[in-house]
């Protein structure tokens, strides 16, 4: 048994451990708000998928040199509309964190298409809007490949 984890046997295991904390936007902090040294879980569990949840506010800069530093750790967008991401977490996004950053919605409160709508108005290229709406969650959680939304026209050639 690893002293890391007491329910360890030392057998890796396939399948994808993931947690989210719940960052929140709150002024205040209270009681059991889970706060960015409760993050550095990423030192001590390096296998352990982390995703700071509501783009980490009020601690962007933090999380994004958190998502920046370990290769576990993740940056959701749940509960923004795009118009609302702060710039340091669009220059991220569009720069060397566009693996890092994942959309999240917080449906049905923020419904997707609300929070989506000023997206390209933010610049993202083709590559970058991909992995941010699906491809960064695909891999993080080890999902399958997004299926096309309609069957392709048949070819009319033959």
């Amino acid at each position: 048994m690893s002293q890391r984890d007491p329910g360890s046997d030392g057998n890796e295991r396939p399948g994808c451990q993931a947690c989210e904390f719940d960052k929140g936007s709150r002024p205040q902090p209270s009681p059991g708000d889970y706060g960015l040294a409760e993050m550095l879980g990423a030192l001590e569990f390096p296998e352990l998928v982390i995703v700071g949840g509501h783009i980490g506010y009020p601690w962007t800069a933090e999380m994004i040199s958190l998502a920046t530093k370990y290769p576990s750790v993740y940056i959701d967008t749940s509960a923004y509309k795009a118009s609302r991401y702060p710039r340091e977490l669009v220059d991220y996004l569009r720069g060397h964190g566009r693996h890092k950053v994942l959309f999240g919605s917080d449906h049905p409160a923020w419904p997707a298409a609300d929070c989506l709508q000023d997206l390209p108005s933010l610049g993202p290229d083709d590559q970058t809007a991909d992995l941010f709406l699906h491809g960064n969650a695909e891999r993080v959680f080890a999902l399958p490949a997004r299926l096309p939304l309609r069957e392709p026209a048949p070819d009319s050639t033959s």
